[in-house]
C-alpha cells in the first residue's frame, strides 16, 4: 500500500512542481546564451536591459526556491491531512506511519531535484564556459572544502556530508509535519499555534547546537581557538565532533518528529 501512496503523490505533486522546474530548465537555457550574447555585445546602451533581465532571472529562481519548499513542506501536508481532503485520506486502510512515509519520500526526492537544479541553473548562468578547462582545479578545491568542513578526508568526508544533508532535509519535513499535526489538534488558531511550535523546536535546535559548540571546543581552548592559529590537528577533531555530533542530532529529532506525528495523526485528529 506505501507503493500505491508513493505514486498517487508523486502524481500529485508533479502537477505543479514539474511545469515549474520545466520553466526553470527553459529560463536557464535561454538565460545562458543571452549572457554569452551580452559578453559578446557589451555596449552601455543595452546595461540597463541586462541589469534587469539578470534581475528577473535571479527573482524567478527564488520564487521556484521559495514556492517550492513552502509547498512541500506546509502547503502539501495540511491540504491533504488537515482540511477537506483529509476526510478522505484518512478513511484509507492505510497506518498514519505509511502516510508519513509517502509524503517523506516524494517530498525527499523533490527537495533533492530542486536543489541540484537551482545549483546547476546558478553554475550555467555565471560561471564562464572557460572555467571548464580548469575541472581538475576545482575539483582540488572542492575536496580541500569538504576536507576542512569535516575534518576527514575527502571520500569519508563526502559521504557524511551527503548523509548529514539528507538527514538535515528529512528532520526540516519531519519537524514541519510534527508541527502541523500537534496545531491541528486544538480547535482554533491551529496554523499560529502551527508556526509557534516551529518557531520554539528551531529556537531549542540552535540552542543545543550552540552549547554543543561550545562544550566541543572546551578541550581546544574554547570559541578562542577557533581561528587562523589552531592547529590543524585540533581543527579536524573539533569538526569531525561537530559533523558527527549533528548529523546523530538530526537523526533524533526527526526520529522523535516522526513519532510526534505519527501519535497525533491517530490519536489526536481534529478535522473540525
Amino acid at each position: 500500500m506505501l507503493g500505491k501512496l508513493i505514486k498517487h503523490e508523486f502524481h500529485a505533486v508533479s502537477r505543479l512542481l514539474l511545469p515549474l522546474h520545466l520553466a526553470l530548465i527553459a529560463i536557464t537555457f535561454v538565460g545562458r546564451f543571452y549572457v554569452q550574447f551580452a559578453m559578446d555585445h557589451m555596449d552601455y546602451r543595452f546595461s540597463l536591459i541586462h541589469v534587469s533581465l539578470f534581475m528577473f532571472y535571479f527573482l524567478a529562481l527564488f520564487a521556484i526556491f521559495v514556492l517550492t519548499y513552502v509547498y512541500l513542506y506546509i502547503l502539501r501536508p495540511h491540504r491533504n491531512w488537515f482540511s477537506d481532503e483529509g476526510y478522505l485520506i484518512h478513511t484509507l486502510p492505510v497506518t498514519p506511519a505509511a502516510h508519513i512515509w509517502s509524503k517523506l519520500i516524494v517530498a525527499m526526492c523533490w527537495v533533492l531535484l530542486d536543489s541540484f537544479l537551482l545549483i546547476l541553473s546558478i553554475f550555467l548562468m555565471v560561471v564562464n564556459p572557460q572555467v571548464l578547462n580548469s575541472w581538475p582545479e576545482f575539483i582540488e578545491m572542492l575536496q580541500e572544502m569538504v576536507t576542512a568542513t569535516t575534518g576527514m578526508d575527502y571520500v569519508l568526508g563526502s559521504v557524511a556530508y551527503i548523509l548529514n544533508l539528507l538527514i538535515t532535509f528529512a528532520r526540516g519535513l519531519l519537524i514541519c509535519y510534527m508541527c502541523l499535526a500537534i496545531g491541528h489538534s486544538f480547535n482554533q488558531y491551529k496554523l499560529l499555534i502551527s508556526i509557534g511550535i516551529y518557531i520554539g523546536v528551531s529556537m531549542g535546535m540552535s540552542l543545543i547546537t550552540t552549547l554543543a559548540g561550545i562544550l566541543f571546543s572546551m578541550p581546544f581552548g574554547g570559541y578562542g581557538s577557533l581561528s587562523l592559529f589552531m592547529i590543524s590537528s585540533d581543527y579536524n577533531t573539533l569538526s569531525q565532533q561537530m559533523t558527527w555530533f549533528d548529523t546523530v542530532l538530526s537523526l533524533v529529532v526527526a526520529a522523535a518528529a516522526f513519532f510526534v506525528t505519527q501519535y497525533f495523526l491517530s490519536k489526536r485528529l481534529n478535522l473540525e
